[in-house]
């Protein structure tokens, strides 16, 4: 009885460790990685962009939020912004922007990485008040790639690399897309339990909701008043998604179904609430699960 309890917690240890090693240190190549460093790097410029329009107001030493009242109502929040003087604020916007764009286009494997992520939390840190749900997803995209070699696929350095062998694969590609993995589906969680503890999603309404604030949609859903059971059906199949995908993306077999899901939840969400870079950055996200040459 005692040596087959042995064999058994031996053997149950020995997969555990086998599944670990698996999951965490199998390498992987950097193709993934590739694609997400470029819709991230382009969600990151048209950020910075944005800030761009109204950069004084924004983020300016006399502007809506002057640093001693961000460290009032923060704490330390750290940036370098807080320490650029107000004429050459224009000037480190560039330099920033410059940053991200060398980040975009892969001129190295990860110091542009880490640039891009020094640059873009600055910003979030400097103007928290312009800052939702969509910088908090950028912000752990463009932190986790800084661990990955994602500048060896799609990029510049890998057009000049032709020589090369495509695609190396490596520990830290697969370690990059795991923090990412993980983090993403504790983001769908806490969605959906946050869903669970409002009214409008349990009675179906909260798509509604959302398509019927001014400016929000980018179509015209007046007429799903007329259907008010696709409203409620909208609204739970959302809910279930965002409870179901971090349990059953595990799976290989139920992760493609999921895929085309959540492909079709964001999308249809950009829509109904006009929240786009949200919706985007949570698409991006999602490629970290899409098995490179179609297994994994």
């Amino acid at each position: 009885m005692i040596s087959t309890i042995q064999q058994y917690t031996t053997g149950l240890t020995t997969a555990i460790e086998q599944e670990w090693k698996r999951f965490w240190f199998t390498p992987s190549g950097p193709e993934r990685l590739g694609w997400m460093r470029l819709f991230v790097g382009f969600i990151g410029l048209y950020t910075l962009a944005t800030y761009g329009l109204d950069l004084h107001r924004m983020l300016g030493p006399e502007g809506i939020l002057p640093v001693e009242t961000l460290r009032t109502l923060y704490g330390n929040n750290w940036s370098y912004l807080n320490f650029v003087p107000s004429e050459y604020l224009v000037t480190v916007h560039w330099l920033g922007m410059i940053l991200v764009g060398l980040f975009t286009l892969g001129v190295g494997v990860r110091w542009p990485s880490i640039g891009a992520a020094v640059v873009l939390l600055a910003y979030f840190q400097r103007g928290p008040v312009f800052t939702g749900q969509a910088e908090a997803v950028l912000s752990m995209l463009v932190v986790y790639l800084c661990v990955g070699r994602s500048g060896e696929s799609l990029s510049v350095r890998s057009l000049l690399q032709r020589a090369a062998p495509a695609g190396k694969r490596c520990v830290s590609n697969t370690v990059a897309l795991r923090l990412i993995q993980i983090h993403l589906a504790v983001i769908c969680l806490m969605m959906g339990f946050a869903q669970l503890t409002m009214d409008v999603w349990w009675t179906g309404e909260a798509i509604w909701l959302l398509a019927d604030r001014p400016g929000g949609p980018l179509v015209d859903f007046t007429w799903i008043t007329r259907h008010p059971q696709w409203i409620g059906a909208w609204s739970h199949l959302v809910t279930v998604y965002l409870l179901v995908f971090p349990v059953l993306i595990w799976n290989r077999l139920a992760r493609p179904l999921l895929l085309i899901a959540g492909l079709l939840v964001w999308l249809s969400l950009a829509v109904v609430s006009g929240q786009l870079m949200l919706c985007l950055t949570m698409l991006v996200a999602l490629l970290a699960f899409v098995p490179a040459g179609g297994r994994e």
